[in-house]
């Protein structure tokens, strides 16, 4: 799934000449399996009834906790979709799959937006405090 979505923003950002397509996608694929993992977590959390852990009681803590984790997660996700794209197979397929600016959008909202909303409100809104 998340090699689908790299190829559209890779093509999408490619088509637009963006500074470094390749590490852009990574972000945006990134950014995703993270809104995704949290909406995992918080659907498991209502669903069980247990309270997430925590570090400290001030979230801002807790975020800053998270940052190396999001550091690695984000260098792992960018170096396995560089060698995923040195691959003649994967390049194929990148060079198949063409995306409109309708599609992108779409595809932002259905991946990206709705999940983000559904995190917000099964959180209660304390994701920003």
């Amino acid at each position: 799934m998340y090699s689908k979505l790299y190829i559209k923003y890779y093509n999408f950002l490619n088509k637009r000449k963006s500074f470094d397509s390749m590490f852009n996608a990574s972000c945006i694929v990134f950014f995703t399996q993270v809104v995704h993992v949290f909406l995992l977590i918080l659907i498991f959390s209502k669903l069980l009834k247990f309270e997430i852990p925590s570090f400290s009681d001030n979230r801002s803590i807790n975020k800053l906790y998270f940052f190396p984790i999001a550091i690695l997660w984000l260098y792992l996700t960018h170096t396995f979709f560089s060698s995923k794209l040195k691959n003649k197979d994967f390049e194929k397929k990148v060079n198949k799959m063409k995306i409109t600016n309708l599609n992108f959008f779409t595809l932002i909202i259905m991946t990206i937006l709705i999940p983000l909303f559904l995190v917000i409100i099964l959180s209660g809104g304390k994701i920003w405090q």
